[in-house]
């Protein structure tokens, strides 16, 4: 690999300890940021591998990243190393410009796609990539529901939401009888205001 391309991925490649309480699903996070790296193959398929190697099983991605292309390069990545089992694999739907917005037949399709492009019968995480307030969480939260139940996804969470929605999503899951968010990825305005709404996080 050139210099500069190791310059590059120095940069893009950040690895964060990400301890996941999700009922066994702790990792190292792997994580591309930069959107110009997902049209570099060669680069990603050095980067993964040696991400791995350190210890990296969590991936992070997102319908929405690279309009897609990110999650098929995953698949691709999985399908060529064999290594999906060794992985927790999350993704998130709801800003993509094929199935924007968080309905519950939008969301299904969005998820099915995301499947499709990742090669794999289901994602670890499923992150609702917006909080979409058109929407009553009630149809979010049944759909969700329903995707765990056919074992397209095993867990969701949130982000972008506030901390009031966040708990709005909680009692409304309750009441429901459904399956509640067991992750979220927040701003440090959004941790500031559970903690004022005195919410462990």
């Amino acid at each position: 690999m050139k210099q500069g391309s190791l310059k590059r991925a120095a940069w893009a490649l950040l690895m964060a300890y990400v301890f996941l309480s999700l009922f066994g699903l702790v990792g190292i996070a792997i994580m591309v940021p930069h959107p110009e790296i997902w049209s570099d193959w060669g680069l990603l398929a050095a980067l993964f591998p040696l991400a791995v190697a350190q210890g990296g099983n969590f991936i992070d991605t997102a319908d929405s990243y690279a309009a897609g292309r990110s999650e098929t390069i995953i698949g691709n990545w999985m399908r060529s190393r064999r290594n999906r089992d060794q992985l927790v694999v999350a993704t998130k739907v709801g800003k993509s410009g094929d199935h924007p917005g968080l309905k519950a037949r939008v969301l299904t399709r969005a998820v099915h796609a995301s499947l499709e492009r990742l090669q794999v019968d289901h994602v670890d995480l499923l992150y609702l990539h917006i909080d979409d307030t058109s929407v009553e969480f009630e149809e979010t939260l049944l759909a969700v529901d329903e995707l765990i139940r056919a074992g397209s996804v095993r867990y969701f969470g949130g982000s972008d939401h506030t901390g009031n929605r966040l708990i709005e999503a909680r009692i409304a899951s309750a009441q429901l009888g459904v399956a509640q968010m067991v992750a979220v990825t927040s701003t440090k305005a959004t941790l500031r205001e559970l903690r004022s709404l005195k919410v462990s996080v």
